[in-house]
């Protein structure tokens, strides 16, 4: 018996290897980061000037990513309600951690802690939810060409078809990817997961990354020259040049959790641990 015993278990160990080490076919909506362009949150500040800029109107519509708009102001053009009656509700079967966004159809997207996100109509019916193999802390985006983008804690960032919730594609991100999206003026994508801060084109094609020291919660925001703002738990807030590079830190006390808002004026405004 222990002669049949190890025959058997050399069999299953050797079909276990033949499986993990076959080629399959490659699936085509993974989308390749070997030849990203990586930054470090050690390099050399590269301090240039910069001049006067007049801020870009925040544009009308629903709110498609975290607080409205790339430089998270959370304004809206509409009047809210006068009153606090329920329109409707919807009973996911996870924690709600991140924010609602609104297509321009009205269909509401959101992501729970049960790994999923989920498509609502406007009066609040599923119309799809879609299994992203890890809870969802990310608020979602959704562009005007029918894209939804979500990133999970299965350290994956998808880009879904919004109508369906098909994945298109997407992109392995070494960490999980816990923080708002917001969206270029030229449709690129950038987002925080573990401690890098990634941009990435429409089509999935990695741009850039970087670095910091620790892990990135805060969810970055983009000015008019395309600089980008966020904060991390290695106390700082960085400004990255559209390429990546670092432009400059700022030394805070303590955490950097809090997403960052623009101003009409350009001034950055954000909270840390420090009760500051």
């Amino acid at each position: 018996w222990f002669a049949i015993g190890a025959m058997w278990t050399a069999a299953i160990l050797a079909m276990f290897g033949i499986y993990r080490y076959a080629e399959r076919p490659a699936d085509p909506r993974r989308r390749d980061t070997s030849g990203v362009a990586d930054h470090d949150a050690e390099d050399a500040p590269r301090g240039e000037p910069r001049g006067a800029r007049t801020m870009d109107a925040i544009p009308g519509g629903p709110p498609r990513e975290y607080r409205g708009d790339r430089r998270h102001t959370g304004r809206s053009p509409f009047v809210g309600p006068s009153a606090s009656d329920r329109a409707w509700s919807f009973h996911a079967e996870g924690n709600i951690a991140g924010q609602a966004v609104v297509g321009d159809d009205g269909t509401v997207y959101f992501g729970a802690l049960d790994h999923r996100v989920y498509a609502l109509a406007p009066g609040g019916e599923e119309r799809w939810n879609r299994d992203l193999g890890g809870a969802v802390y990310s608020t979602p985006a959704v562009d005007g060409a029918g894209h939804l983008y979500v990133g999970s804690d299965s350290n994956y960032f998808f880009c879904l078809d919004a109508a369906t919730g098909a994945v298109l594609w997407h992109l392995e991100t070494e960490g999980d990817v816990d923080t708002g999206i917001a969206i270029a003026p030229d449709g690129a994508l950038v987002f925080g997961a573990g401690e890098h801060v990634w941009m990435v084109a429409p089509d999935g094609t990695a741009r850039w990354r970087f670095r910091a020291r620790v892990k990135v919660y805060s969810a970055p925001a983009i000015d008019d020259d395309g600089t980008v703002y966020f904060g991390a738990q290695d106390n700082h807030v960085y400004a990255l040049a559209p390429d990546g590079t670092l432009r400059w830190r700022f030394e805070t006390p303590d955490d950097v959790d809090s997403a960052i808002v623009i101003g009409d004026d350009g001034t950055l405004y954000f909270g840390a641990d420090d009760r500051l």
